[in-house]
C-alpha cells in the first residue's frame, strides 16, 4: 500500500504510527511543521520507493534507524533544516536502486553507513547536489566516507590485490614482516572479518560491496589500508 503524509500545517511528528512495520511506498512532504519522524520508529522496509521532501524543520532521520530495505528510490529534497543522513544507516544499500539528494541547504552529514556502501557500487544511480558543504556532491561524500572509517597507514608495509575486489583477495606483506592476524572492520568499527596464520588469501564473497578497513597484525605493530569490495 501507499502511505502519503503531506500538507500538515501542524503536525510535529508521526506519533500514532508505531504499528507500522512495512509499507508499499511512503511519501512525507510539505509538513511545515514536522520535526522528526518519531512514530516511524519500528519500520524495517518500504518495498518500493521513499521520498521525503520540502518538511522545512525535518531535523532529523534517526527514527528511522530500523530501516533496513528500501525497494526502489530514495529522495531527499528541499528540508532546508536537516543537517544529517543518521537513521538511514542500517538500510541494506544493495536493496537500493537510485538515490537522489539535492536541495537540502543544511545537510553536510551523508557518509552514513548505507549511503557509503551504496557509493561504493559502480553500478549505482546517484544524484546529490545543491546540498551543504560536505553532501554537497558525489565526490564529497565519497571522500568522508573514506576519512570517516579509519586512520589509514601512511606508509603501507603491506598490499592487495585486487582492490576493489569482488571475491577473495590476496594480502602480500615486505619482506621481513610476519603476518600474525589479519582483521576487516566495515565503516562503524565492526569486525566483520577476521583470519589468524599463515594463509594470506582470504574469501571476501560473504560481505556486502562497501568500503572496509583491512587491518594487518604483526609483531607489536598493526597496519591499516582501505579495501573496496564491490
Amino acid at each position: 500500500g501507499i502511505l502519503r503524509i503531506s500538507n500538515n500545517a501542524s503536525l510535529t511528528s508521526l506519533n500514532g504510527l508505531d504499528n507500522i512495520t512495512s509499507i508499499g511506498h511512503l511519501d512525507i512532504y510539505n509538513n511545515a511543521a514536522l520535526t522528526s519522524l518519531n512514530g516511524l520508529d519500528n519500520l524495517t522496509s518500504v518495498k518500493e520507493s521513499f521520498f521525503i521532501f520540502e518538511n522545512e524543520v525535518l531535523s532529523t532521520l534517526a527514527a528511522l534507524d530500523n530501516l533496513t530495505m528500501i525497494g526502489k528510490y530514495i529522495l531527499i529534497k528541499d528540508n532546508t533544516t536537516l543537517t544529517s543522513l543518521s537513521g538511514l544507516d542500517n538500510i541494506e544499500s544493495d536493496s537500493i536502486e537510485a538515490l537522489h539528494i539535492y536541495n537540502n541547504n543544511s545537510l553536510s552529514v551523508c557518509d552514513v553507513e548505507s549511503i557509503c556502501n551504496y557509493l561504493a557500487d559502480t553500478s549505482a544511480v546517484i544524484e546529490i547536489y545543491d546540498n551543504a558543504t560536505g553532501c554537497n556532491s558525489m565526490e564529497e561524500v565519497k571522500e568522508a566516507c573514506i576519512i570517516g572509517v579509519s586512520d589509514i597507514t601512511a606508509e603501507p608495509v603491506f598490499s592487495i590485490y585486487p582492490n576493489p575486489a569482488k571475491n577473495k583477495i590476496s594480502v602480500t606483506a615486505k619482506e621481513g614482516v610476519i603476518i600474525k592476524e589479519v582483521n576487516i572492520y566495515n565503516q562503524i568499527g565492526q569486525k566483520v572479518l577476521s583470519e589468524k596464520g599463515i594463509n594470506h588469501t582470504f574469501d571476501v564473497s560473504m560481505l556486502r560491496q562497501g568500503i572496509y578497513i583491512i587491518e594487518l597484525v604483526t609483531e607489536g605493530s598493526e597496519f591499516r589500508e582501505k579495501l573496496i569490495l564491490r
